[in-house]
């Protein structure tokens, strides 16, 4: 029987309340908890919802249980209340759907980077890019995460806005088509990235102008784009050999040396046309060097100057030609090398090291001690007449007394001011007689000092402190008389040095009449000659480095030469008769003297050597005392009778002498000041006259009729032998 509609009904309701979920006040407890899908499987950022039912123990859908999810890594996925899975980050986590004490579980697979390391940005570089026309260049595509950080971006796409000046591969390496300005773009990871491209069209120039190198030995060369920075030039342009049997080019510039010869590294291109000389030389064995590098430290002085030098050779020690050698300085704040002289410069004091290198031989290195220069001061002693000046200047020494140079920066000091000033650049004022030491000191600290001597214009040997002794005085103040020199004997004769430094006299302390020698102040003295005859007359050379004098060695007045050193005696004059008061010319090549024998006296000249003897005068009168003058004239004295002199003048073995002075008793001391310009001269009365002071000392203009001017003297002083400074 079919079933009404009514039956039906009822039938399906039953069913349903059979089925369906029972109320809650029947609730059976969860048995099951079932979640669906069954798995993930996202990407990165991605969400999916999952549902979850519970169930009881006869599979009925418990549809009022409450259901909460979890996840076992919130860094890999989390999970809403609502079941909406989101993937955080890559890896694997379980998603659990719980209800009452029942649990469900799925499990998520999440791939792609997680937030916290994908890209938020991208950026290109360099930004701009400067291209000339023809170059390539690579653009580098700089992802950042939020932190910063660089991050991966996947897949990158290149692309260019203006295909007709730049264009882009897909690594994306730029390639300047023509002048203007482009863009470049990358897109990856969702986001973009654009780059100005600038194309300027500009001269390639070179970091080398020729190589040298050696066979096997290996160089580059480097294009660059001046106007731009000197920047390297990029990619387009490549290297190549004209003659790869003497060197190979690589395409980015790597040389190598293959054989001896010459060749060229050739570069080509849009507007591009280099050409490098290239020499390949033989193989290097070694380096010749000088000074020697392994006998320790090279001593230098601040502001000193050495030379270093260094050869290839090769292995028959022969120079190569062609092989250039590298110097390298460890320090260049204490020395300074200048490469093309070889010359080494000391700056400040230390240790460094030089080194000279050849590829493919071992270097040579010097060690450098640059030690603080010794001071020196020129001239080493200075002489000074009352109110003179002079210069004096502080030079540099090396380790071996070198002299190196003038010494920068000196501080000056004088230990008696009121002997001779100094002023901060060395320059010296002189002021009253007597003795001073100038000191120049470095700035580093070494020092020297220099001895100055201020005396008056003419010394005399004088009686006044009551035996013959040195004075000296000035022509200013003729009655200055000062005492220089008391040796406790009889000392005669002085001659100051042509430096004014040094003075040399006759004295018999020793015992007998020798030359002596000392400072002029009269200190430090020594013997100069030591013989039982009679050595004395003095006369300097104008260098200072010996003196002339005459002696009775040998039984027979001659003339001698001696060094200042009181080496290198030797005669100057044949003994066939006697010779005395010598007097040595301007530029010491001739000494004037006198022969005298029991006919008469007459002037004679020879060279410094000893020969070329002359006989200057011929006169029946008695001509003593020659002294030279400037230009080669002589002036002597000329006795008249027994009671009276006269002082002429004229050249060297000429004639007709001119008159400069008469006196009217016999002149027994005679001196002409360096320059000719003064007379100086003593003249006495007869021996029973003298003790009552029968002495005189005059100064005259060397002019013809000048007034003379009498030194006061003394009663009873007695003076002799006359000596201009």
């Amino acid at each position: 029987m079919t079933p009404t509609p009514r039956r039906l009904l009822l039938l399906v309701t039953a069913g349903l309340a059979v089925l369906g979920p029972r109320p809650a006040s029947a609730q059976a407890p969860v048995a099951e908890v079932r979640v669906t899908p069954p798995s993930l499987a996202l990407a990165t950022g991605a969400r999916q919802p999952v549902s979850a039912l519970a169930f009881d123990k006869d599979g009925n859908v418990l549809l009022d249980v409450k259901v909460t999810f979890a996840s076992s890594d919130t860094a890999v996925a989390t999970v809403a209340p609502d079941g909406t899975v989101t993937a955080t980050g890559p890896g694997a986590a379980r998603i659990e759907a719980i209800a009452g004490s029942r649990r469900g579980a799925i499990t998520v697979t999440v791939t792609g980077p997680s937030a916290a390391t994908r890209p938020v940005s991208l950026a290109l570089e360099p930004q701009p890019l400067v291209l000339i026309p023809g170059e390539r260049q690579p653009l580098r595509l700089v992802a950042r995460r939020a932190d910063g950080g660089e991050a991966e971006t996947g897949p990158v796409t290149w692309r260019t806005l203006h295909p007709a000046l730049v264009r882009v591969d897909a690594a994306g390496t730029v390639e300047a088509l023509a002048a203007g300005t482009g863009v470049v773009q990358a897109l990856a990871a969702g986001l973009i990235a654009t780059a100005t491209v600038k194309v300027v069209p500009a001269d390639v120039g070179v970091t080398r102008t020729e190589l040298r190198l050696g066979v096997g030995d290996v160089d580059s060369i480097r294009a660059i784009v001046p106007a731009q920075g000197d920047r390297p030039l990029g990619g387009g342009f490549a290297w190549t050999s004209s003659d790869t049997a003497v060197a190979t080019v690589t395409p980015q510039g790597i040389v190598a040396g293959r054989a001896p010869g010459t060749a060229a590294a050739v570069m080509v291109g849009p507007d591009v046309a280099l050409r490098i000389p290239i020499t390949v030389y033989s193989a290097v064995a070694g380096l010749e060097v000088s000074p020697p590098f392994s006998k320790g430290p090279l001593r230098l002085a601040v502001q000193g100057t050495r030379t270093l030098s260094a050869q290839a050779v090769d292995t028959a020690g022969r120079p190569v030609a062609g092989a250039t050698v590298a110097w390298t300085v460890g320090d260049t704040a204490l020395v300074a090398f200048d490469r093309a002289r070889g010359a080494l410069t000391g700056l400040a004091a230390g240790r460094t090291t030089v080194t000279a290198k050849v590829p493919g031989v071992a270097p040579a290195t010097w060690e450098i001690e640059v030690v603080p220069a010794d001071v020196a001061i020129r001239p080493a002693r200075l002489g000074l007449a009352p109110d003179g000046a002079a210069q004096l200047s502080a030079r540099l020494l090396d380790p071996d007394g070198k002299e190196l140079g003038p010494l920068e920066g000196a501080r000056w000091v004088t230990s008696e001011p009121r002997v001779a000033r100094v002023r901060p650049d060395g320059s010296v004022e002189a002021g009253t007689r007597g003795r001073a030491t100038i000191t120049a000191t470095a700035p580093w600290g070494r020092s020297a000092e220099v001895p100055v001597f201020v005396t008056g214009d003419l010394f005399v040997a004088s009686t006044r402190g009551g035996r013959p002794a040195i004075y000296d005085l000035t022509v200013a103040n003729p009655d200055s008389l000062r005492l220089v020199l008391d040796d406790g004997a009889t000392a005669v004769q002085p001659a100051l040095s042509p430096d004014g430094t040094r003075l040399a006299w006759t004295s018999n302390q020793g015992g007998n009449y020798d030359v002596w020698v000392a400072d002029a102040d009269g200190t430090n003295r020594r013997r100069l000659t030591d013989d039982p005859a009679f050595d004395g007359e003095p006369q300097w050379l104008p260098d200072g480095s010996a003196l002339v004098f005459s002696s009775t060695r040998g039984g027979t007045s001659r003339l001698w030469v001696v060094g200042a050193d009181g080496t290198g005696l030797r005669p100057l004059t044949a003994p066939t008769a006697s010779a005395t008061s010598p007097s040595v010319s301007p530029d010491g090549a001739r000494v004037a003297f006198v022969r005298s024998d029991a006919s008469g006296a007459d002037l004679y000249d020879i060279r410094i050597d000893g020969a070329d003897e002359r006989r200057l005068t011929t006169t029946p009168e008695r001509e003593r005392l020659p002294r030279w003058l400037p230009g080669g004239r002589l002036a002597w004295v000329v006795d008249r009778g027994t009671s009276s002199s006269a002082i002429l003048a004229g050249p060297a073995g000429g004639v007709a002498p001119v008159t400069l002075a008469t006196s009217d008793r016999p002149v027994t001391g005679f001196a002409v000041s360096r320059d000719g310009s003064r007379l100086a001269w003593v003249s006495a009365r007869s021996d029973a006259e003298r003790g009552a002071g029968g002495f005189a000392l005059v100064i005259q203009a060397a002019t013809p009729g000048a007034a003379p001017a009498t030194v006061r003297l003394r009663p009873g002083e007695q003076v002799q032998s006359p000596a201009f400074r």
